[in-house]
């Protein structure tokens, strides 16, 4: 092919920058350690970068190219495998890949397609690289090659600053029934439904999922048989927060800020930058699991909308003047920590034994959220067993001994689970000596990961049970919480840490075995089943570090709000102490 070139009214005309977004397989962020690929130094020293980028799960080639291209999870555009049955067709969806093509197994139809004139220049390519899959060593050079072939060659046609360039990858590599499945081996796998899957995976709401989900741990590949087995050193599809799993970005052109190096994000943000820099009005984009703003720090030259967010909460009881709150509620300014849709408000517990406030809604009695201030001395609650023959308990979510909220949760897990989450609770109170912590239900009946209202959801004979509970856990990095306040000294010190656990009768991974010692197992489970600030709002219809109602109360801007509420934990406080 021949490539095109641009006369000088063409080049004055290029008033819409194209975006060309390339894609290759398996591409490990560690790859760049050796720094072989030049092309994405330069990327990353004009451009922006991430640390790393998550994929979703599984951590699959077509699932995590779907997402990236629909800001989808898996469960949302259906394509939930590389190879996955549908049961409404009764179809096996295998070999979704195409044969190849050789005109399009490389970079010079992008180069043809960004040289045609205005009128028939596509707005956005987006390709595919097989390597570095394979070889890595040899693949290595490939990418370089394709990349630095594309740069070049754009600058020759000197339209190199007329288009925004990203390159990502999709994923990293590494190389009967319940019964049968259930505690069998939970070195190599770990079995749930899509009822106990942990919610951050986001892989439960599509039929197209089955009913058992067997999650490897690290190295750890099925086969039908082991004639099936093609002896392949290589896969995923694991757990996307572990290092091995983690992706690349890079990002670079006119509308790209420069020397940017941006925190973690997962690969659902992406379809919203890309509809900022197309300069589609977001209001007529389709609807994605992306969080709106979260990657707008690495725009430069665009029109950004600021994200909208909610009314602060006021107090039940309709006081609403600041001076009294001020005097009578011991967590003042809760609401630059934790808002709330659906017309909710607080009531505040400033007794001597407790800082605690419960958000519930106007119209309710039932609550959505305890807020409460931990120090040192604070002791871990201690459930009793009320009616072991129905197999529920009646437990307060407080962390330390407060009857505010109360739910029915399964005694088995009351006992196990919960029990860790209160134990490692108190143990990060002891050593930070002080943290803020919120704790609520979750109504996913629907099992589709957004906001149910429990009013509807009333157990016939236990009051509200909930399918999940949640706790966000705050602390001051290297800085105090400022006296009788919800905010640290040093704004920007605000550190996160949460959970959403399913109240299930039984673990199917047999991993709740107490906390002596924190074993292995408790501290797997609850590193399992961590959880995006973004993912408890979700399911809540809470917001957290809403950043500004007025000017003067502007306490967290967008940016490090965003991205806080979108962090992704990858492990525990102080992991390696409690091993």
């Amino acid at each position: 092919m021949k490539i095109a070139q641009l006369n000088a009214i063409e080049l004055s005309i290029f008033i819409r920058k194209p975006l060309v977004v390339l894609s290759f397989d398996g591409f490990k962020r560690s790859y760049t350690k050796n720094k072989s690929v030049k092309t994405l130094e330069h990327m990353a020293k004009c451009g922006t970068t991430a640390e790393y980028m998550y994929g979703v799960y599984p951590t699959k080639t077509f699932p995590n190219h779907y997402t990236i291209a629909t800001g989808l999870y898996p469960e949302s555009h259906g394509i939930v495998d590389n190879v996955f049955f549908e049961k409404q067709f009764k179809n096996r969806f295998a070999k979704i890949r195409q044969e190849n093509d050789e005109k399009y197994s490389n970079v010079l139809p992008v180069v043809n397609w960004l040289g045609l004139p205005a009128s028939k220049r596509p707005a956005l390519i987006m390709t595919y690289f097989d390597q570095p899959d394979a070889k890595v060593t040899t693949e290595m050079k490939n990418v370089e090659m394709v990349l630095s072939y594309l740069f070049e060659t754009l600058y020759k046609m000197e339209i190199l600053n007329c288009i925004n360039i990203i390159v990502l990858s999709d994923h990293d590599k590494m190389m009967e029934t319940v019964e049968q499945l259930k505690c069998f081996n939970n070195t190599h796998y770990r079995m749930y439904d899509r009822y106990r899957i942990p919610k951050r995976y986001h892989f439960s709401m599509s039929n197209r999922i089955g009913d058992i989900i067997l999650d490897g741990q690290l190295g750890t590949t099925f086969y039908q048989n082991y004639a099936a087995d093609y002896n392949k050193t290589h896969d995923h599809g694991y757990d996307y927060i572990l290092p091995s799993m983690h992706t690349i970005f890079y990002a670079y052109g006119p509308n790209i800020a420069r020397g940017l190096i941006t925190k973690p994000f997962q690969n659902i943000e992406l379809f919203n930058l890309m509809i900022a820099l197309l300069n589609i009005n977001s209001n007529v984009a389709p609807s994605n699991n992306g969080t709106k703003g979260r990657l707008n720090s690495v725009l430069d030259g665009i029109l950004l909308e600021k994200p909208k967010r909610v009314t602060p909460l006021d107090d039940c009881d309709g006081d609403n003047d600041e001076q009294a709150i001020h005097e009578n509620f011991c967590l003042f300014g809760l609401s630059l920590l934790v808002s709330g849709y659906g017309e909710m408000c607080y009531v505040s517990n400033c007794s001597s034994a407790s800082e605690s406030a419960l958000i519930q809604k106007l119209d309710s009695i039932h609550g959505v959220a305890l807020v409460e201030r931990i120090n040192a001395d604070s002791s871990v609650v201690k459930t009793e067993l009320q009616n072991e023959s129905i197999g529920w308990i009646e437990t307060s979510l407080s962390a330390k001994g407060a009857n505010d909220l109360k739910v029915y949760l399964h005694s088995n897990f009351a006992k196990g689970h919960f029990a860790n989450l209160q134990e490692i609770t108190s143990y990060y109170a002891k050593v930070y000596n002080e943290i803020v912590v919120i704790s609520g239900p979750i109504y996913d009946f629907s099992n589709n990961g957004t906001f149910t209202d429990p009013l509807t959801q009333i157990h016939p004979q236990y009051n509200t049970t909930p399918t999940h509970i949640f706790r966000a856990i705050f602390r001051c990095n290297n800085s105090d919480w400022l006296e009788g306040e919800m905010k640290c000294e040093n704004t920007k010190s605000l550190h996160a840490l949460s959970f959403i656990l399913p109240n299930a009768p039984d673990d199917y991974n047999c991993l709740a075995r107490g906390f002596i010692s924190f074993l292995q197992d408790s501290l797997s489970y609850l590193i399992a089943n961590t959880a995006r600030l973004r993912d408890i709002e979700l399911l809540t219809g809470l917001e957290f570090l809403p950043s500004s109602w007025t000017s003067e109360e502007e306490l967290y801007d967008d940016d490090f709000s965003l991205t806080l509420r979108t962090m992704m934990p990858e492990h525990l406080w102080l992991e390696k102490k409690l091993k």
